[in-house]
């Protein structure tokens, strides 16, 4: 698999085999051994991994002609590494760096930092001290995957500043001033990487490439290889430089990907009384369907994606126990689109709106630390009717991308979801997560809150007992809870006669929604769910989303078995404080990627070392007298991992939230019900929406005489087919007010370009462009007009620009989690950049949209990638048209309007 690093038989430990190699190489002091001078030493030597605290033990240096090191490990693995690398650096203290390709990584290690963490030694008198581990890492891990790219022997990789050498307290790895390139030379049976400072070579080797050693690869036990350095003035003089280099471990192994059909029955839906859904056009009257599966895999996790099926996550396996992390039903019903198990985002519609005749294109996208996503683009434009309006409708002029991402080493997956907003007005909207966990009796629920409430919100109720019922194991009842003023990221449920949590994170600023249903227990009623919105409860009005900009809500997925219910849960592990026993606190961690020589601190206490992996969860009782104690965990270069108080704090009973909760369910907020139907989506139930709304709008537009009550009803109005005429009249009224107002030349603007009125429009976007949307139209029309460098310029200002929030109430309900990403100008820049024949301009520009972006589909075509769009149009040709319209807009720098139901 392309990007795939190679296996040497060392692992986990548990297995025999070594962790998730840190890449924290270390040379402690410099003991000298008198043989002819200075020609002899021997450096005690350590090579700290993940899993193992490290490999101990010396390297034996002969001269300046080669060395030898001997390791070992304290669960019995010995390993022999031939020559590394001895580099004098004149009469200075030691001077250290691993560079790699992308200097960006780098170039935030300093010097000074905290002891024991400098990179650069300076007028230590300690010898060699080690680099920030993660940086460490990282350099390693770059210049491993790319000697690893090498086909057969030996080959060379060429990278910036690998050696960095000076005076000065503030150098930092991948300083370009740093004085040369890092060689990179791998002998694939002996495992050798030489760095070396091209600065101090230059009497015998060329500027860009390393002698190569033409010797035949030995075992790891084998004839010793060795490197001298042309130009050393005299051997081993003040410092020496030992680089350590064992292979790439199982634990840092890039993920694997394949695709394989799977195909699933299909049954008839039964009908329900208060609603219908006709059955989906690809699955009617079929009795099985066949789509393409995607598997992500890693040491940890097995992860089964659907792409053509809106991006489910279908399965997702931990690997160390066969744990299923989700509910499974392999079939599907003909017209709804729940009876799947696994994970999902629900879109346009907040409650199960999904349809299985949405199409989707997917992209496969491996990253710089081998991970690897499946992209997945999603356009709803074919679906602008009137019959989609209603529940389970996918009416939006919205776009969904979803990401789903395994990592390296991580016993987790991220499944991110981005609405994306194209056009030049804010819009409303709701997205919420679902997953579905297996219906056990005697589960419990995992919500770090205060309090709860229903649909609808009638009643503020304490979590987890309420009306005489403790609602903290699942049993004989049935019910659907919302948290209001959620304070923290985690939640799921617990499974307590298997000893596993269910887990899910999800930021909850970005994500103030958390939703738990729980019916009976027993597995014929099937599952329980968990929920994660971008608003509180599914009865309110939803969120605007600023023109151009984008929303993204990120959700992490794992198990977390071995450590009893958990308490906390964060990026990093899973934990349980139980202090029940009188001074003592057993801690239990589940930690997501492997941990070595971190250190969990427990009050006051002195610190425990802590070596474990999501395959080797870690529980030590630790005395503590404190009743609520502080519990930091700190991975081996400082970094906190944890740091929070037990018992967990969920704060008092939210009752000012709970106010604004049901202000927004009934509308009685500032605004009112106007703004009330803005922001709703378009698909909906029973609730109030724009086109519910319209007979309202027409008469405050007929009546009104305040200009931003005029800028509002125009901008609703905007967004409905057939008032064209009243949007005329209702921005000439708000204009008569303030002729130069920016929001109501924009839509007068707006106005003007759907009724094919160019020229009178850009009279108006003049007075418009301190709005994103009105300098994006400006820059259209301008470049039409042949100013091709002004409308450049334009755009150039525009993605500098910071959201506009709004004014008024609507700043009220900006959705958490927005964001300035201004795809929409960016795509039209790069195209401009193209007209011109920018050829590199324009490149750069659209690689810059897909670094944000993978699942873009527009910057796939002007790149003119043609193995991406093989899959991000198979099966999807409503994809494919909605793509070809915006290309058409850009490549014709004509509006085509906002898109409204029909």
């Amino acid at each position: 698999m392309r990007g795939e690093a190679q296996r040497d038989g060392l692992g986990a430990p548990a297995a025999g085999q070594l962790d998730l190699v840190e890449g924290h190489l270390r040379t402690q002091q410099r003991q000298a051994q008198a043989v002819h001078g200075r020609e002899h030493r021997v450096i005690p030597a350590q090579l700290f991994f993940g899993g193992d605290a490290a490999l101990h033990g010396q390297a034996e240096l002969h001269g300046d002609v080669d060395a030898q090191a001997k390791l070992g490990s304290q669960r019995g693995l010995q390993l022999d590494l031939p020559v590394l690398e001895a580099v004098q650096v004149e009469d200075r203290l030691p001077v250290v760096g691993l560079g790699c390709g992308q200097r960006r990584e780098l170039k935030h290690v300093h010097t000074d930092q905290q002891p024991g963490v400098r990179v650069i030694a300076g007028r230590e008198k300690n010898g060699l001290l080690p680099a920030r581990q993660d940086d460490l890492r990282r350099a390693l891990e770059d210049i491993q995957r790319k000697a690893l790219g090498v086909e057969r022997g030996l080959g060379v990789v060429d990278g910036p500043a690998g050696i960095v050498h000076g005076d000065g307290p503030q150098n930092t790895l991948g300083r370009a001033g740093g004085g040369g390139q890092v060689l990179g030379q791998l002998c694939r049976q002996a495992r050798m990487i030489v760095l070396q400072d091209q600065g101090m070579a230059a009497d015998n080797l060329p500027s860009n490439h390393a002698a190569q050693d033409k010797r035949p690869a030995g075992p790891m036990t084998g004839p010793r290889t060795h490197r001298r350095i042309a130009g050393m003035r005299s051997p081993w003089a003040a410092t020496v430089l030992l680089v350590l280099c064992a292979a790439t471990a199982a634990d840092d192994a890039a993920v694997t990907v394949r695709q394989e059909p799977i195909t699933f029955p299909v049954v008839a839906n039964k009908p329900r009384a208060n609603w219908s859904a006709p059955a989906a056009q690809r699955l009617s009257g079929k009795d099985s369907y066949t789509t393409t599966a995607v598997i992500l895999e890693n040491q940890y996790l097995k992860v089964t994606v659907l792409p053509q099926l809106g991006g489910r996550v279908m399965s997702a396996v931990f690997k160390p126990t066969g744990r299923e992390m989700f509910w499974q039903n392999r079939q599907l019903s003909d017209n709804v689109p729940w009876m799947p198990g696994g994970a999902r985002f629900s879109f346009p519609f907040h409650e199960h709106g999904r349809h299985y005749d949405e199409t989707a294109g997917y992209v496969i996208v491996r990253g710089a630390d081998r991970s690897a996503t499946v992209a997945v683009d999603m356009r709803f434009e074919q679906f602008m009717t009137a019959a989609e309006l209603n529940r389970y409708g996918r009416a939006t002029n919205l776009q969904l991308r979803q990401y789903i991402t395994l990592r390296p080493g991580r016993a987790s997956f991220t499944y991110a979801a981005r609405v994306e907003n194209p056009t030049p007005i804010r819009l409303g909207f709701k997205l919420w997560f679902l997953a579905r966990y297996d219906n056990v009796a005697g589960t419990m629920p995992i919500l770090p809150a205060a309090a709860t409430t229903g649909h609808g919100a009638p009643s503020l109720d304490p979590w987890p007992a309420w009306g005489g019922v403790d609602h903290g194991t699942t049993g004989d009842w049935a019910d659907s809870r919302f948290a209001v003023g959620i304070q923290h990221d985690f939640g799921g449920f617990y499974h307590p006669k298997d000893g596993v949590n269910h887990l899910l994170l999800a930021s909850h600023t970005a994500a103030p929604g958390a939703k738990l249903v729980i019916y009976k227990s027993g597995p014929e009623r099937g599952y329980y769910e968990v929920w994660r919105g971008n608003h509180e409860v599914f009865e309110e009005t939803g969120r605007l989303l600023p023109a151009l900009c984008s929303h993204r809500m990120d959700v992490e997925c794992f198990v977390a078995p071995r450590i009893g219910k958990a308490d906390y849960a964060n990026q990093h592990a899973a934990m349980r404080v139980d202090l029940s026993a009188p001074g003592t606190a057993r801690v239990a961690l589940f930690p997501l990627h492997p941990l070595a020589g971190a250190k969990l601190h427990v009050g006051d206490k002195p610190a425990v070392a802590v070596d474990a992996a999501p395959d080797r969860p870690f529980m030590q009782d630790i005395a503590c007298d404190e009743a609520r104690p502080r519990v930091r965990l700190l991975a081996a270069d400082g970094t906190v991992l944890v740091d929070q108080q037990f018992p967990l704090e969920v704060g008092p009973m939210p009752q000012e939230q709970f106010q604004r909760v049901q202000e927004r369910v009934k509308g009685t907020f500032a605004g009112g019900r106007g703004l009330f139907a803005e922001a709703m989506p378009l698909p909906t139930e029973h609730w109030l929406t724009l086109p519910r709304y319209r007979k309202e709008l027409l008469a405050t537009a007929e009546q009104s005489n305040d200009l931003a009550e005029l800028n509002d009803t125009a901008l609703r109005l905007l967004q409905l087919p057939g008032t064209d005429e009243a949007v005329m009249t209702t921005t000439a009224k708000a204009l008569t007010i303030d002729a130069k107002d920016p929001r109501a030349n924009l839509q007068r603007a707006m106005a003007l370009l759907q009724a094919g009125q160019d020229e009178q429009a850009m009279g108006h976007l003049e007075h418009a462009r301190s709005l994103p949307g009105g300098l994006y139209l400006y820059a259209m029309q301008h470049f039409r007009r042949g100013g091709m460098q002004d409308a450049v310029r334009a755009l150039q200002a525009l993605v500098a620009m910071p959201i506009d929030a709004g004014d008024g109430p609507a700043a009220a309900l900006l959705t958490p989690g927005a964001a300035a990403t201004w795809q929409g100008p960016k795509l039209m820049l790069a195209g401009m950049l193209q007209a011109q024949g920018r050829k590199a301009e324009s490149e750069a520009a659209l690689r810059a949209i897909l670094a944000d972006d993978p699942a873009c589909t527009e910057a796939y075509e002007l790149l003119g990638d043609k193995a991406s769009l093989t899959t991000l149009y198979e099966g999807n040709e409503p994809g494919r048209k909605s793509v070809e319209r915006a290309l058409g807009e850009i490549r014709d720098m004509r509006w085509r309007g906002i898109g409204r139901p029909q």
